[in-house]
């Protein structure tokens, strides 16, 4: 926890370089913090790689965005989990997943093309 505490004072006072912003983002992906990634969601984006996390965690940091009002990363981060779930071969997840995605942002191309392509199947 102190080192989060000490990358999260480099991130907020904006000193913080590309390789410390990985390295929080992936501590905090270890602690399932949540509420943190959220928070810090604008600064540490570009680091997550959410096809290759754990699809709870994705989910709940999904809807962690959503409830904080930021629908458009809500809906992009949910639109990546609906994929996993769909490529894993957990169709019923995937559509509740897409649903989300595109009620948060109908614009999202990937939740509409994945309604579509599940909807067809």
């Amino acid at each position: 926890a102190g080192l989060i505490t000490l990358l999260l004072t480099e991130l907020e006072a904006g000193v913080a370089v590309a390789a410390t912003k990985a390295e929080l983002a992936q501590l905090l992906i270890a602690e399932r913090a949540v509420d943190t990634l959220e928070e810090h969601f604008e600064d540490l984006h570009a680091c997550l790689d959410v096809d290759t996390l754990e699809a709870a965690l994705v989910s709940s940091l999904a809807d962690a965005l959503a409830k904080r009002g930021n629908l458009v990363h809500a809906a992009s981060v949910a639109a990546a989990t609906a994929k996993a779930f769909e490529d894993s071969g957990n169709e019923n997840e995937a559509v509740e997943a897409f649903l989300k995605a595109f009620q948060w942002d109908d614009s999202n191309q990937i939740a509409e093309d994945g309604m579509k392509r599940l909807a067809a199947a």
